[in-house]
C-alpha cells in the first residue's frame, strides 16, 4: 500500500508520462523496422545484407532469436515489440558492453545503460526500473523511449 507521499509522487509522474509519452515515438517506429528485418533475416545473404546496412561489424542472429524465445516464456508485462527489441540487444551484444547483468537485474535497474551504478535523480525523483514502468498507463511508451538510449552503447 502506497503512502500519501508516494501517491502524490506517482500522480505527478503519471501526469509527466501523459504529457510526454502519449504516443509511440516515430524514432521507435523507424528503428523497429530494422528489428523486424533482423528477425526475418533467415538466410546468410539476408543476414549479411542486414549487417552491412546497419554498419555493424557483427550481429548474432541466433542469440537474438534464442533470447526472444526465452524472454517470451518469462511472461513479462511488456508488449511484444519491446520484448523483440530487448532480444535484439542481445544480438548487438549490448549486455556484454554494460557488464553482463542478468535480465532480471537489468529490468529492475534504475539506470538501464549503467545497471550497476546507483541512481540519483533530480527533485527527489527516485527513478523507475523498466518493470516498474509497466505499472503506469503509458509506461510501455516510456520503456520504448528509454530503450532507444541503449543504441548509443
Amino acid at each position: 500500500m502506497m503512502n500519501i507521499q508516494e501517491q502524490y509522487e506517482n500522480l505527478e509522474f503519471e501526469e509527466f508520462i501523459r504529457l510526454n509519452y502519449s504516443r509511440i515515438s516515430d524514432d521507435w517506429k523507424k528503428y523497429m523496422e530494422f528489428v523486424k528485418i533482423a528477425f526475418n533475416a533467415d538466410t546468410k545473404d539476408k543476414q549479411d545484407s542486414f549487417i552491412k546496412k546497419m554498419y555493424l561489424k557483427q550481429f548474432c542472429f541466433t542469440k537474438m532469436k534464442e533470447e526472444y524465445h526465452r524472454i517470451i516464456r518469462l511472461d513479462l508485462p511488456m508488449e511484444d515489440d519491446i520484448l523483440k527489441f530487448i532480444a535484439y540487444l542481445y544480438g548487438i551484444k549490448y549486455f556484454e558492453r554494460i557488464g553482463n547483468p542478468t535480465l532480471k537485474y537489468w529490468l529492475n535497474s534504475k539506470k538501464i545503460n549503467q545497471p550497476f551504478s546507483s541512481f540519483t535523480g533530480d527533485n527527489g525523483y527516485k527513478g523507475n526500473s523498466l518493470l516498474e514502468l509497466t505499472k503506469f498507463e503509458l509506461g510501455q511508451n516510456v520503456i520504448r523511449n528509454w530503450l532507444l538510449s541503449t543504441l548509443k552503447w
